[in-house]
């Protein structure tokens, strides 16, 4: 069993990220993204399926510049 506070990847994003102030904005999407999910999930499994949720987002916003340039 694997508790929150020794998971390798939570203690990575406690360590270097919480906390620390972001100023760029795809960052500062991601997070409001995490912050909706967590209505689901926990935050150890969003941190688990970080990959996913940049994957999505990626094609979701090269989705809304394609419409935007064929219109």
């Amino acid at each position: 069993m694997v508790l929150l506070f020794t998971d390798p990847l939570y203690m990575s994003f406690h360590d270097e990220e919480w906390g620390v102030p972001v100023h760029d904005d795809r960052k500062l999407f991601e997070l409001l993204v995490f912050s909706q999910a967590l209505a689901e999930l926990s935050w150890l499994a969003i941190l688990h399926m970080r990959d996913i949720f940049r994957y999505a987002g990626l094609h979701f916003l090269c989705l809304l510049v394609l419409k935007k340039w064929i219109s």
